[in-house]
């Protein structure tokens, strides 16, 4: 297998990153757009989206974890 910049990265993560499928509604300033969270674990988020925020940017996330209150 090819080694790739994501190949590259997996091998730094410290933390299990584990799949999910999670709908989330986040605003960025007076933006309130609708995305999919689909790995997460203990040191961060990934969230998917047409229109990523530049790195940095402060976001306020609501999902609702599988059998949590939102």
């Amino acid at each position: 297998m090819p080694v790739t910049d994501k190949t590259r990265a997996d091998e730094r993560r410290t933390a299990v990153r584990v799949p999910v499928d999670l709908e989330v509604d986040y605003a960025c300033d007076d933006n309130f757009l609708f995305a999919y969270i689909t790995d997460i674990s203990i040191l961060g988020i990934f969230v998917r989206t047409t229109r990523p925020e530049p790195p940095g940017t402060r976001l306020t996330l609501k999902f609702t974890p599988p059998g949590g209150d939102p």
